[in-house]
């Protein structure tokens, strides 16, 4: 193998990001993007630099859901 050659392999990712949009973000959250851009201002979570848009990774966006357990939603 040549050193162009190897310089051209990179290691895969284990998990690229999925970026999305804060619009996008805030309805699956079933939140206002304001707070969804309140979230990425906190460091709650991490937001990304397109051009001139945020966007926010779908991975982390579905990290901040947790799950609720059964006893807890009882009425």
């Amino acid at each position: 193998m040549t050193a162009s050659q190897t310089k051209r392999r990179r290691s895969p990712r284990p998990d690229p990001p999925r970026l999305a949009s804060l619009d996008v973000a805030a309805d699956f959250l079933d939140l206002h993007v304001r707070t969804v851009r309140r979230m990425v201002a906190n460091g709650e979570l991490r937001g990304y630099r397109v051009a001139r848009l945020i966007k926010v990774d779908m991975n982390e966006v579905w990290d901040y859901a947790t799950p609720v357990p059964p006893e807890s939603v009882s009425g």
